[in-house]
């Protein structure tokens, strides 16, 4: 059911939150609650009482924290995000949460998680009129969070970012020229997978500043002039409207255009000036002031379309935009852009500032419909739009919190090491073995298969980063059948990344000499064994084996009986009395998912693997590996297609 905000009927009362809080003693009760008032962005959480104690994490402005003791003066002993440790109590802020049995009930009949109510607690006893409301999303945490981590989708500025800001996943990183890729101008590079999690976690918005990124976009009745001009401040905005453009007559300043597209449009002043600031910046830009080379005279305050290509850059291209849509005053470029916005994206549903740069609706697709790329941007504008909104900070607003399936238990930490993430190999081998498939830095997966009386093997890895430190090498002893073994590398930010060997240590030995064991080569057999046609019944498969003095066992990838079609990720069990002597895993290319056929759910799954949102296997990567060129392309994926076409099979 749709909420629809109430509009405000008339003049409320001047209230006014006093952020900087005196602190008074206090009798420490169970899961007594205080917020951090910090001026600047973060507090330290310490192992002891004292600056000269060791720095635990970074509690962000506005966090809720839980008092566990308050017996060191000057110092709380406090926990947060499951981290227990020390405070300076000049930033902590005591907060009664008796909010009730109505406000409670309320809070469950939403369903919002409990890891969400003690933030919502605090907000509702420093804002009682305000209305929280749950939006269920549908989509699991850890799914939209690698769809937002896709090569491309989720930047930071590399110039105002510390070393856990940074990616160095698939695309994010030339390992040639040892920089980060950049992929809008300005130098934007991928954010960490870290960064990504802090900014896609709604818990981490629900303080008194970052909660208004729930706030819905449109236009109400308690915006004004004052609040356009806070929000402003001292930037290119506070100054007057450019004097000799067909409309300059209309408007004395920028934020008189401001006000005047936003009841052209219905979209709140307010957020569009701190829309603005976020793409313009407080001095503005040739697209701000309508000086772009070969585009004079053409504005696009809102960078609509400013995006860069292989021929033109960002600002460029957006002054293309500006020069086809006709926007050639301030105020023609921003109501363009309320209108753009209200098109686009508020009327699909993405009504808030949070949803304006995670796309979680599900018409159109999600993830591909974000108006910004910059990561961090839903938390600016929206303690933009707070320091705006102080002076009737206290009247009736909604805001509409996503709720994801499967969350972690505690909200996901903003990343704050300073040291460089670089936690990739750059060589993994075992001695005297050969891997498959051969070593590739962003393979994680290795399968290896050795002789019986192999005990131990050698495992040597380089990292990129001579600073990262690597567990998992140096002589590694084996265990008879399966044994995983993971090669761990931890980067000077204490980010991981793990490639996992799978070596089996065949049982019995080769074969006895004295029991001759043949197979007669209807099948290509080496790591794997291919040249079998989809559709492949199991019986036929071990008849046409043909193996001679052992019997053949046939198990699934899960290790229960085989039965029906053969399939990627089958076992093949040689046996001579009862004991195993060789085992080898089957390999239907196209077949990607293991039913041992060949259609469109192996192609979908091959286009989440190249996008990076999803995994796979060894044998399912090779299955993909349709042209064996040793790499997982779009190629691979249109020889499949025209395999399920009946253009061209597949050739086995």
């Amino acid at each position: 059911m749709r909420i629809w905000r109430r509009c405000l009927s008339g003049l409320i009362g001047l209230v006014l939150i006093v952020t900087a809080f005196v602190v008074y003693p206090v009798s420490v009760q169970a899961e007594t609650l205080a917020v951090v008032t910090t001026v600047n962005d973060p507090l330290s959480l310490r192992s002891g009482p004292g600056t000269n104690h060791t720095i635990l994490t970074y509690i962000p402005r506005g966090s809720v924290v839980t008092l566990l003791d308050n017996s060191n003066p000057g110092w709380y002993y406090v926990r947060y995000n499951g981290t227990e440790g020390y405070a300076s109590s000049t930033y902590l802020s005591i907060v009664s949460t008796e909010t009730g049995d109505d406000f409670e009930a309320y809070l469950t009949l939403q369903g919002f998680p409990e890891s969400y109510k003690n933030n919502l607690r605090v907000l509702h006893a420093l804002h009682p009129r305000w209305i929280f409301v749950a939006k269920r999303v549908g989509l699991n945490f850890e799914d939209a969070l690698a769809a937002e981590c896709a090569v491309g989708r989720s930047l930071t500025s590399y110039s105002y970012s510390i070393g856990s800001e940074l990616s160095f996943d698939q695309g994010a990183y030339n390992f040639d020229t040892n920089q980060h890729v950049v992929y809008d101008s300005g130098g934007w590079v991928m954010a960490s997978r870290e960064l990504v999690a802090y900014a896609l976690d709604p818990r981490n918005y629900l303080t008194n500043d970052y909660v208004f990124a729930f706030m819905s976009m449109l236009a109400t009745s308690a915006e004004n002039y004052e609040g356009v001009a806070g929000i402003a401040g001292n930037s290119f905005l506070s100054a007057a409207y450019p004097e000799g453009l067909k409309d300059s007559a209309y408007f004395a300043t920028y934020l008189d255009a401001i006000l005047a597209a936003s009841r052209d449009s219905g979209i709140s002043a307010y957020h569009l000036t701190s829309y603005i600031l976020q793409e313009q910046g407080a001095s503005g830009t040739e697209l701000s002031f309508g000086t772009m080379p070969g585009y004079e005279g053409y504005f696009n305050f809102l960078n609509i379309g400013a995006y860069k290509t292989s021929t033109m850059s960002a600002r460029e291209r957006g002054a293309a935009t500006a020069k086809s849509k006709g926007w050639n005053t301030p105020y023609q470029s921003i109501l363009g852009g309320a209108k753009f916005l209200m098109d686009g994206y508020i009327s699909a549903g993405q009504n808030t500032g949070y949803l304006k740069k995670f796309d979680l609706i599900a018409d159109g697709g999600y993830y591909n419909h974000q108006y910004m790329s910059n990561i961090k941007a839903a938390f600016t504008e929206a303690v933009k739009l707070a320091s705006a909104y102080h002076g009737v900070i206290n009247y009736e607003y909604t805001f509409e919190i996503p709720v994801f399936d499967n969350m972690p238990e505690t909200p996901c930490p903003k990343p704050t090491a300073t040291g460089s993430n670089n936690n990739v190999l750059k060589s993994l081998s075992v001695a005297g073995q050969a891997l498959t498939p051969t070593f590739g830095r962003y393979t994680y997966s290795y399968d290896l298969i050795v002789e019986s009386h192999v005990e131990a093997i050698d495992i040597a890895a380089v990292a990129y980063d001579s600073s990262a430190v690597i567990a998992g090498v140096g002589t590694v002893p084996l265990a008879q059948g399966s044994n995983t073994l993971p090669v761990v590398v931890t980067a000077a930010s204490g980010t991981t990344r793990t490639y996992t060997l799978s070596v089996y240590r065949q049982p019995g030995g080769s074969p006895s000499p004295d029991l001759p064991l043949t197979i007669n080569g209807a099948y290509n057999i080496g790591m794997y064994i291919t040249g079998i046609a989809p559709g492949t019944n199991a019986a036929d498969f071990i008849t046409a084996l043909g193996v001679q003095g052992g019997d053949v066992t046939l198990q699934t990838a899960s290790g229960e009986a085989k039965s029906g079609l053969m399939a990627t990720g089958d076992r093949v069990l040689i046996s001579q009395n009862g004991e195993v002597k060789l085992t080898y895993i089957v390999v239907i290319y196209g077949d990607i998912n293991g039913d041992g056929k060949i259609s469109t759910v192996d192609l979908f799954m091959g286009q989440r693997y190249i996008l990076g949102i999803s995994a796979l296997t060894n044998e399912q990567a090779t299955a993909c590996d349709i042209n064996r060129d040793g790499k997982v392309s779009t190629v691979d994926l249109f020889m499949g297609q025209r395999h399920i076409l009946g253009i061209a099979a597949i050739v086995q």
